[in-house]
């Protein structure tokens, strides 16, 4: 089983999900002897249930099922629907509306995972799974051991003109003219993962809904959505004058990979729409001409990151990433109503077709309304195809601290209309000229010597007061251009360190004394209370460690210090090469610390005060550790005049 990695999931730690806040409600409720529900009736869906149902659950019936597998349908606000863990082709779920907005009806699994999977891309009885006319429910996988998504969808039918997403949110199939019609309302979708789907992974609309129906409230956040032949998600109707519109959407924390058309798409939110801490990656990776074998349509449309018309949306905290040949523009609006788009990475990697050179993010007007703006705010957008912005649509735009890197050949960092406004923002020509810490390994923080580091202006009462992951702006007294926030580097202290191996050379004194750090001077200040002390390091050809934490892979090292006692001087040995390991058994199973040194001066000039003598400097490319543990060698030769080691650096959300 793959385990997904966010990019970024600051907004994960931030807030308790809505099942996890009600739960906890329910908890504290219980403790004073009271409860969310009058009393509870949840219901318990087994696969032989199902299959006497044929995979199709209808909640407006009294009774749910017949003869000896009857189930009594008395479920009320705050109760839960459990699947019972077992594979099936689909489950089709229908007006299960006894839930409210305070006190949602939960559907999730018990037992284990439970799984939907067809043995056919074009089996007729893929439909995936529907939720058709619920109403104040949340679906929620409940994961185990062996599995972090406690409901998969793995694959939906696949045919043409008729393929099925992995999950439809919909109304509930009647006629509205039969005045049975019920439509989508109050949905939360956390927990699932969704895979090779014949169409989108996620869509939510009503193809047959009455005009002014709104489908008001819906919350998709925490998913793994992957290897989907059309769009990741498909939210609201594309059509030039839909019959319903959205309202209240927020998509957050998703994982999205390998998406044959758009990444997330969402259209109509004339309210209060939300897309914010996703990571998208490898997008548009099949056209319209390969995914549905249409010969004479373009081959490259709906191939974008973010995208969507006729919304009023923040798209904020994403990272967007283009990974092959296909993907389009990482961000691309068609623009009705106010956006803000602040904080999001967008990476273009690959070619997105001979006709369509795309940008980093286009705009264009859809029925614009008076008084609109767009606010482009504090993004990186590294490689587009084409220009770093194209900018089409006759709202104002405010265009401040962005990073355009590299925009394509022949094309200007920004194609702006008007009225356009901008104001320091960081163009450069190439990726390098950025200054970012390792872009090749796909780390876009900036370092001290970037042209971008405090080259901003703030922008706090535009509402972007933290950074791609969560830092406060400003760190240093002035905001940085694009989506990190550099950070001021200070005194890093290893969480332990001593002796590795069964040979003594137990260390100590490496990191006991720690000094502070000195911005002004650019070095580390503070001296040992017993000048002559030792870091007990100087034993040859012995190891000894340095742990960094569970944390590691968040700690940037830029550089290293030695403090030497009184009256050192001449050249210092040094250690051996150093390397990185997951224990500490002195056995070299990982990489080696490139460039790592300490008690390394050459030259010392004998003083009769403590000093501190830089061992390396990496400012330009910040070190991040490959492992938990530093192993260092004492080498053959040692010298022990070092009385205190220093790590210089920060650490990142």
């Amino acid at each position: 089983m793959k385990t997904p990695t966010l990019k970024n999931n600051a907004s994960a730690g931030s807030w308790l999900s809505s099942v996890e806040a009600r739960s906890l409600l329910g908890a504290i409720l219980v403790l004073f002897g009271c409860s969310l529900s009058a009393r509870a009736a949840n219901m318990t869906l087994s696969a032989v249930l199902l299959d006497s149902l044929n995979g199709t659950v209808d909640f407006s019936q009294s009774t749910i099922g017949s003869g000896a597998l009857a189930v009594s349908n008395t479920l009320a606000p705050g109760d839960t629907v459990f699947i019972e863990a077992h594979t099936r082709k689909f489950l089709i779920l229908r007006n299960l509306t006894q839930g409210t907005t305070a006190n949602p009806v939960t559907i999730t699994n018990t037992g284990g995972q439970f799984v939907i999977e067809i043995p056919t891309v074009d089996d007729a009885a893929g439909h995936g799974m529907v939720l058709g006319g619920c109403q104040h429910v949340i679906l929620k996988g409940t994961p185990g051991t062996g599995y972090a998504y406690g409901i998969k969808l793995n694959g939906s039918r696949y045919e043409l003109g008729n393929s099925a997403p992995g999950l439809r949110i919909t109304d509930n199939g009647q006629s509205v003219a039969s005045g049975n019609w019920v439509g989508a309302l109050d949905v939360e979708v956390t927990g699932i993962e969704v895979a090779n789907s014949g169409f989108a992974g996620i869509m939510a609309k009503s193809d047959a809904a009455p005009t002014g129906y709104v489908l008001d409230g819906l919350h998709i956040h925490h998913n793994y959505i992957h290897d989907t032949e059309t769009e990741g998600m498909y939210l609201g109707l594309t059509t030039v004058n839909p019959a319903h519109t959205l309202a209240n959407v927020e998509v957050n924390d998703n994982l999205l990979e390998n998406l044959g058309w758009d990444g997330i798409q969402l259209n109509t939110c004339l309210t209060n729409g939300k897309v914010h801490h996703n990571t998208i990656i490898g997008y548009g990776i099949q056209s319209h001409e390969v995914s549905f074998k249409s010969p004479g349509e373009s081959p490259h449309w709906q191939n974008d990151g973010i995208t969507g018309g006729k919304n009023e949306v923040d798209i904020y905290n994403n990272w967007i990433e283009a990974t092959a040949d296909g993907g389009g523009a990482g961000i691309f609006l068609s623009v009705r109503k106010s956006h803000n788009i602040y904080n999001n990475v967008v990476i273009h990697r690959g070619d997105s077709g001979p006709t369509n050179i795309e940008p980093g993010v286009y705009m264009r007007d859809d029925n614009l309304v008076a008084g609109t703006t767009v606010k482009i705010i504090n993004n990186t957008i590294v490689t587009p195809e084409g220009p770093g912005v194209r900018d089409q649509t006759t709202a104002p735009v405010y265009y401040y601290n962005n990073i355009v890197a590299q925009p394509g050949a022949g094309y200007g960092y920004v194609e702006s209309g008007a009225p356009f406004t901008s104001s320091n923002a960081v163009h450069e020509s190439t990726v390098a000229g950025v200054g970012f810490v390792n872009p090749a390994a796909g780390d876009y923080n900036l370092t001290a010597s970037s042209p971008a580091y405090n080259a901003g202006m703030d922008v706090s009462s535009h509402g972007v007061t933290t950074d791609f992951v969560g830092t406060a702006r400003p760190q240093a007294g002035t905001y940085d251009v694009g989506a990190y926030e550099l950070q001021p580097t200070t005194i890093i202290t290893p969480v332990a360190w001593g002796q590795g191996g069964g040979a003594y050379c137990p260390a100590t004194g490496a990191f006991d004394e720690q000094p502070t750090w000195n911005a002004t001077a650019g070095a580390p200040a503070g001296v040992s209370s017993a000048p002559h002390a030792s870091t007990a390091t100087g034993y040859a050809n012995r190891y000894w460690y340095v742990d960094f934490g569970a944390n590691y892979a968040n700690v940037r090292i830029t550089e290293m210090w030695t403090r030497y006692r009184p009256s050192s001087s001449g050249n210092q040995a040094g250690f051996g090469t150093m390397w990185w390991d997951a224990d500490l058994d002195t056995v070299k199973e990982g990489p080696d610390a490139t460039g790592f040194k300490f008690n390394s001066a050459q030259g010392l000039s004998s003083s009769g005060s403590q000093q501190w003598v830089r061992d390396a400097d990496f400012n330009g490319t910040p070190k991040t550790p490959a492992a938990r543990y530093l192993i260092v060698p004492t080498g053959s030769t040692v010298t022990d005049r070092a009385n205190e080691f220093a790590f210089v650096g920060y650490t990142v959300p």
